[in-house]
């Protein structure tokens, strides 16, 4: 039971020449840590899963105005800026409080939620991503509590975590 539609359109795969002006961009605010640079898996997931329920959005009705608007959402709630400002910063040997780090993205805009998973190369949970919440004029908002339920399990970090560098 998704609270949220996702996978809307097996016909329009990801398709990364649509978006290599916003590559660099894409490579250096959105990416996976856990990825080799120049791999394309993390963004063809979002846009497979997420933006392809967006194309009938006439803001977001195409690959490239999906990414765009993303990197467009991360100038408004600047997540590195804000954890740096708490004195998080990436490391592959300190670790943070989990509760530490949920504040520290949830400054300003919304409600920050953090994902965290298991990895063995560090043999420690890192923080992976932060999920928030807009509207369909793209407005941060609290995230509906359908979405929240939905996710909990996904946020339940352990009281420390890891930010890593990334490769």
């Amino acid at each position: 039971d998704n609270s949220y539609p996702s996978f809307c359109d097996n016909n329009n795969p990801f398709d990364p020449s649509q978006v290599q002006d916003l590559m660099s961009e894409l490579e250096l605010y959105w990416t996976d840590v856990l990825d080799a640079p120049g791999d394309t898996s993390f963004w063809e997931h979002e846009w497979d899963k997420h933006g392809t329920c967006a194309e009938s959005d006439s803001v977001l009705s195409s690959q490239h105005a999906y990414f765009e608007a993303a990197l467009n959402l991360r100038k408004e709630v600047d997540v590195l800026s804000l954890l740096n400002k708490n004195g998080i910063v990436p490391s592959n040997s300190t670790t943070y409080s989990t509760s530490d780090v949920t504040a520290a993205v949830s400054g300003g805009a919304s409600a920050g939620y953090i994902y965290c998973q298991q990895d063995s190369d560090y043999n420690q949970s890192i923080f992976s991503y932060v999920s928030y919440c807009v509207d369909p004029q793209l407005n941060f908002m609290a995230c509906p509590d359908a979405f929240v339920k939905q996710h909990a399990s996904q946020w339940q970090c352990p009281s420390t975590i890891m930010f890593p560098l990334t490769h």
